[in-house]
């Protein structure tokens, strides 16, 4: 709890302002105080967050059942990702470029030890914006 971030956009002096009223709190052995803090700060994030993200998904399929295909359409269009290019020789060459032959794996990359374990909640984070993004 002393080390959540006061808000969304704070910066590292508010960090370590906040962290230093809070070790004093918890010193004074205010811990109510510390709780209903977190508390609130959890609360904010949370309706900061349903605000930001619309579920693509939902509006999608509303639109559908509205029988609106073209808004719908154009609702997932409208993505910072344009779809699937024309297939001409120019984006043939970048992808050839961008895709390199594959090579052999050579001894001294392999590893030899266990690999650590990844849990399934890091796999959750995954959506379409994330996917979006990244191929951008």
């Amino acid at each position: 709890m002393a080390l959540q971030k006061p808000s969304m956009k704070s910066k590292a002096k508010d960090h370590r302002e906040c962290l230093t009223k809070r070790l004093a709190l918890w010193k004074e052995g205010e811990i109510e105080s510390l709780l209903s803090e977190g508390r609130l700060i959890q609360k904010r994030i949370l309706k900061t967050k349903r605000a930001k993200t619309p579920d693509k998904a939902k509006i999608f399929a509303k639109l559908v059942m509205q029988g609106q295909i073209n808004s719908a359409l154009r609702y997932q269009s409208d993505d910072n990702c344009g779809g699937v290019l024309p297939l001409t020789d120019d984006v043939m060459i970048q992808l050839h470029e961008k895709n390199p032959e594959a090579q052999d794996t050579k001894l001294g990359l392999i590893l030899f030890r266990p690999v650590e374990e990844i849990h399934d909640s890091l796999y959750r984070q995954i959506d379409s914006e994330i996917i979006c993004e990244v191929a951008l």
